[in-house]
């Protein structure tokens, strides 16, 4: 099956394909989402245990969170990388 994507032809992959160095190129900023979504999962990680008493699902204290009560969070999660940062250049 194929699909056009603006002015290029895109195929749906095959359990053949497979990704290389020579057929992809990471976009340079895609670290900065993953850390962003890292971030938000560990600050409501952090949140919910200190509301939640280790109650599971959203506890009754989750149901309305205000904004710089989430942004606290925010500002103090810390959390390992746990991949190098390593980018695949775009080629020319």
């Amino acid at each position: 099956m194929e699909a056009t994507n603006g002015n290029e032809t895109l195929r749906s992959c095959s359990p053949e394909d497979k990704l290389s160095a020579e057929n992809f190129a990471q976009q340079s900023y895609i670290h900065f989402v993953r850390d962003s979504v890292y971030a938000f999962a560990y600050a409501l990680h952090n949140l919910h245990q200190n509301l939640c008493n280790g109650e599971p699902g959203v506890c009754e204290q989750m149901k309305h969170i205000d904004g710089p009560q989430i942004v606290a969070y925010l500002k103090n999660v810390t959390f390992p990388r746990k991949f190098s940062p390593c980018y695949l250049s775009v080629r020319k």
